[in-house]
């Protein structure tokens, strides 16, 4: 049952939601010309959304682009979150090679002082031999931008990618020369329910069942006066089943799918025992590491290249470390190492073979390809907690990307 209802999830119909067509969502063009450029945009056709961009150098940045604003009273937009990406259908002609597509997210909770047309600016590039045709673009796939992290000095907690207030979206151009765009199909599209629901589902249909069936046999047994034995067996072996399920589903709510690796959940419980059980922290270091240059892998050889990079990095450093260790990754291409019992020395020494050894790691074999990584490193203070501890090492790790890339940097705990 538990395979039929886990499989039979996945052929549920799709929820969508159309941004385009629709009649309730505002959509405009913009270009330069509003800050002194030279760029011009026009609609062919607003209803079919068909528009022409003239893109053209000037000594102030150019853009031009097409946008659709979701923006309500006190900056409320759209919950993306619920869904699992878009997709859409763009007729181009033009000199552009690419596009980029642009999602901008409110939060007031961190950004009190950022207007909503100020939000979280968050992007991808899609080549132009993907247009022209229905394509789904997954929300995983956006990056937040470095330049609007650096403007507004956002705390680290929020620099990841979020999507649970989208206040607009919007097509850009980065390509100098004449456009023309038709907008036919954009739809927003996800799960009708979320794995972690069926997940829930099936464990409280498993324990209704149960408890209904345990009711049964119990009023069986009053009844008609029969040993109860054998049946009380039956269920302890039906509740042994339901507690090994539940332990699987927690250990796939702590592993990350991709790398099989911890994920940030699983990190932070087995972190907070061995935090618990030592009495010296100052034994354990941490090391994060960062791929050097992973969205170039991404843009140039494609997101499945980037997925085996991320897996093969994954099997590379398992292998070089201790079974004592914790390894996970802590987002996108950024990976972290816990280890117990260690000491300055044998830190930075660890790090520095990791570091050789990715490098020297023949990643791709039918397309080779280098990749390197930078590493930050320290140790914990005698009774200190995780997060001063991992911010000294992001400060290493920040070093190590201004020095190059490819290097290793230990901070002092002092």
């Amino acid at each position: 049952m538990t395979l039929i209802v886990t499989l039979g999830a996945s052929y549920l119909p799709k929820k969508q939601f159309s941004l385009a067509p629709s009649d309730d969502i505002f959509q405009a063009l913009f270009d330069d010309r509003s800050y002194g450029g030279v760029s011009e945009t026009e609609w062919l056709n607003a209803a079919d959304r068909r528009w022409v961009c003239s893109m053209r150098e000037s000594n102030e940045y150019p853009s031009c682009g097409y946008s659709l604003s979701f923006n309500r009273p006190n900056g409320e937009g759209i919950d993306f979150s619920r869904y699992q990406g878009f997709v859409f259908k763009v007729n181009y002609s033009g000199d552009a090679e690419r596009i980029r597509i642009f999602l901008r997210n409110h939060k007031p909770d961190y950004a009190a002082d950022i207007e909503p047309g100020e939000s979280k600016f968050m992007s991808l590039f899609i080549r132009r031999q993907d247009l022209n045709k229905e394509l789904f673009i997954d929300f995983n796939e956006f990056n937040v931008a470095d330049w609007w992290l650096t403007e507004f000095n956002v705390p680290r907690p929020y620099t990841a990618p979020d999507f649970d207030n989208v206040v607009a979206f919007g097509f850009d151009m980065v390509t100098l020369g004449n456009h023309q765009i038709t907008i036919e199909k954009l739809h927003l599209v996800g799960d009708l329910m979320q794995r972690e629901q069926v997940y829930l589902g099936i464990i409280l249909l498993w324990m209704a069942l149960l408890m209904t069936e345990a009711a049964i046999w119990y009023a069986r047994l009053i009844l008609k006066s029969r040993s109860s034995d054998e049946k009380l067996s039956q269920l302890r072996n039906d509740y042994d089943v339901l507690h090994e399920e539940k332990v699987e589903f927690e250990r796939k709510s702590t592993t990350d799918f991709l790398t099989r690796t911890q994920n940030r959940t699983g990190i932070h419980q087995q972190l907070n025992f061995i935090l618990e059980n030592s009495n010296d922290r100052s034994c354990i270091g941490i090391l994060i590491f960062d791929i050097d240059h992973f969205k170039r892998i991404n843009d140039r050889r494609g997101h499945d290249t980037g997925d085996r990079v991320l897996k093969e990095m994954a099997d590379v450093l398992r292998s070089n470390t201790r079974d004592t260790d914790l390894l996970g990754r802590w987002g996108g291409e950024e990976f972290i190492l816990v280890c117990p019992n260690i000491n300055e020395s044998n830190l930075k020494e660890l790090g520095e073979k990791i570091r050789a050894t990715v490098s020297r790691y023949p990643f791709e074999h039918n397309a080779p390809i280098t990749v390197t990584i930078s590493i930050g490193m320290t140790l914990f203070k005698h009774l200190e907690n995780f997060d001063p501890a991992f911010k000294r090492a992001d400060d290493a790790l920040y070093h190590a990307k201004n020095s190059g890339r490819n290097c290793c940097v230990f901070k002092a705990n002092k």
